[in-house]
């Protein structure tokens, strides 16, 4: 088994009476990138939990597995196909890894980025900024023009007037702001959450 981590994290409190509490969640768990292999999968999970005099105690934790990510078919001896939630991952990767935009920046010259290099843009007065893990780029273009040039992709979000995220590169939802994996945080009107969530659900799920 190699070394995952949690992606998408959605977690609900089903059951609240006196002091238990029970929650259940759903993730995805996705191989790290210095991993020798490539696994991915759908996973849930139910804690129950329980108020003594002696603190929080986990009464009951259960996870389901993402077997059926690497089952093995009836007419195999291993593995030869992909998974679909592997596969859905897998070429939506590919495909930012790959995909390649052209930018002008303010003082006039011109720069090419893959797609998964751009954590997000921000829009300021009538110019737009491009942050990537290591720079901040001022452009020329508008938001508008950013926002048409990439529309065609699934990797950016528009989470609210001034900001388009990069979906590859959140890390956190917390009330009305997002953690990028960079650090930077974003905000994003509270009427706009459900929107938001849904539209993370349409692409990850």
């Amino acid at each position: 088994m190699f070394m995952c981590h949690m992606e998408n994290e959605e977690f609900l409190i089903t059951e609240n009476e006196g002091n238990t509490c029970t929650v259940i969640g759903r993730y995805l768990v996705v191989s790290d990138d210095e991993a020798p292999g490539m696994v991915a999968g759908e996973q849930r999970c139910v804690a129950i939990w329980k108020q003594t005099d002696e603190g929080l105690r986990l009464l009951h934790l259960s996870t389901t597995s993402p077997i059926a990510e690497v089952a093995v078919n009836d007419d195999e001896h291993f593995v030869r196909s992909i998974g679909t939630t592997m596969k859905k991952i897998f070429f939506r990767r590919l495909n930012a890894e790959n995909r390649k935009y052209l930018f002008t920046m303010r003082d006039g010259d011109i720069v090419t980025l893959r797609e998964y290099s751009i954590i997000y843009f921000e829009a300021q007065k009538k110019h737009s900024y491009l942050v990537t893990k290591d720079r901040t780029l001022e452009l020329q273009e508008s938001f508008s023009s950013v926002r048409k040039k990439t529309e065609a992709s699934e990797a950016f979000l528009q989470i609210s007037r001034s900001f388009l995220v990069n979906v590859w590169h959140i890390e956190k939802i917390s009330g009305t702001a997002i953690t990028m994996d960079s650090g930077e945080i974003v905000h994003f009107p509270d009427k706009k959450k459900t929107q938001i969530m849904e539209e993370l659900r349409k692409r990850f799920w």
